[in-house]
């Protein structure tokens, strides 16, 4: 009887798994406008995420001159450096879709002359990534919201520094952010963006793959270069310019596939088996040759 009990435990996460994605799929095969995807999208990921990026709190894809000889983890923290490096090395810095804290609890450990403030929609993310200031000692120094990056609860001109790391492609109306953005910059305030974007003139072919790639991302709206820096120069931004990294963040995949196989069996305790192969193909298809790809990766830049 003991066993039963045993096997209904471990089937009930696998169970629960299967109809968030069933209700994912439903909810989403048509492109939507709100934030209800990615509340769906982490709803349903989170464990997984946490799991293959070895519980370091950073949920990026990561940055390697040399990704064929990168150690992931230090990749994930190369990145959050690459993308915050202009910002100003003092002052009030926001974090934008900041997930769980790692990447705000790293930079605040790093520039120990600069507070940070993060907002994200998920309220669970909000939740650990307070417990993970707290446990590194930087609750003073780190604080988080449950906000929207489209409609920033803070005055006008209130940080230095403002970045978003590979979040901006969940938001529905990125030329919205971006005004947001210019609002509580101050003077002389920087911004950093790095975020997946879509080839800048896509083929026929290019856009079925988009569609798979919107959906496995939770990407209601993908800009390309171009629509980055008409909506940053719209909102008054000055000094834009971007940095195609492709090479270095996408050539990191299938170190993220050997990280998802050496850990399929601990998350097959959680996650229904279809939809570990649904994940997996996904690896697969999203590593391809980067000339096969509807998507590039960019760092984009920008000053108010």
């Amino acid at each position: 009887m003991l066993s039963v009990f045993k096997n209904l435990h471990l089937e009930a996460p696998r169970a629960k798994r299967m109809l968030q994605a069933a209700s994912y799929g439903v909810k989403h095969l048509v492109k939507t406008r709100d934030q209800a995807q990615v509340l769906d999208y982490y709803g349903m990921f989170d464990d997984l995420f946490d799991e293959i990026s070895g519980n370091t709190g950073i949920f990026n894809i990561g940055y390697a001159p040399d990704p064929g000889a990168a150690d992931l983890a230090e990749a994930q923290k190369a990145l959050v450096r690459e993308t915050v490096a202009g910002l100003p090395p003092k002052g009030r810095w926001l974090d934008v879709g900041c997930g769980v804290g790692g990447p705000a609890c790293l930079c605040a450990l790093e520039n120990p002359d600069v507070t940070i403030t993060g907002v994200n929609i998920t309220p669970s993310h909000v939740q650990a990534a307070e417990a993970r200031a707290e446990k590194s000692g930087l609750d003073g120094r780190v604080s988080f919201f449950l906000a929207d990056a489209m409609a920033l609860p803070f005055p006008e001109k209130r940080f230095h520094g403002l970045y978003a790391i590979e979040t901006a492609f969940h938001y529905p109306d990125k030329a919205r952010f971006c005004r947001e953005a210019y609002r509580v910059l101050a003077p002389g305030g920087r911004l950093a963006v790095a975020d997946i974007i879509r080839k800048p003139r896509p083929g026929p072919l290019d856009h079925a793959f988009l569609w798979f790639w919107k959906r496995a991302i939770a990407s209601p709206e993908m800009f390309s270069e171009s629509d980055w820096t008409s909506s940053l120069k719209k909102a008054g931004f000055s000094g834009i310019h971007t940095r195609d990294i492709t090479r270095e963040v996408f050539g990191l995949l299938p170190l993220w596939r050997k990280s998802f196989t050496d850990r399929i069996k601990h998350l097959s305790s959680r996650y229904p088996a279809l939809l570990l192969k649904a994940c997996l193909a996904g690896f697969d298809l999203a590593a391809s040759p980067p000339h096969r790809m509807p998507v590039r990766y960019t760092l984009l830049f920008a000053k108010k």
